[in-house]
């Protein structure tokens, strides 16, 4: 993001005079903005149909889930693991910074979903 402040020429003129100034290169400055963690929610419908006879039912393809029937997508276990095993913060804190930001998730289910997760045949998409 670049923002440039300028005066407008009245300004100028009204401190050196008309056309009595000219402009120097840009003092350039930087600095640093902090964006806390953004939860966003995403809803998926998908469509279900019917035959008339109702013998026959068929759902349109979905997106694989990292855990079926689960509100954790791969950005959200790999946030969860970040913290986790690599900053070695505790799962009460965790919880205590989703709860910060109204997301409600126990450290019974943070535990659970990240101990699945570890698990090979959890990739393979067979956890119910």
């Amino acid at each position: 993001m670049c923002n440039i402040e300028k005066f407008i020429d009245e300004q100028l003129t009204q401190i050196f005079g008309k056309d009595n100034w000219k402009e120097l290169p840009k003092e350039v400055y930087k600095c640093l903005t902090f964006h806390p963690a953004v939860f966003e929610v995403e809803e998926h419908h998908v469509s279900v149909y019917a035959g008339k006879d109702n013998e026959t039912i068929v759902r349109a393809d979905r997106p694989a889930d990292l855990l079926r029937n689960s509100i954790v997508t791969s950005s959200l276990a790999a946030a969860i693991m970040n913290a986790k095993y690599v900053n070695a913060i505790p799962i009460y804190r965790l919880e205590q910074q989703f709860k910060r930001a109204e997301v409600n998730i126990s450290r019974q289910c943070l535990l659970i979903k990240m101990d699945v997760l570890q698990e090979p045949k959890a990739i393979c998409g067979s956890i119910v």
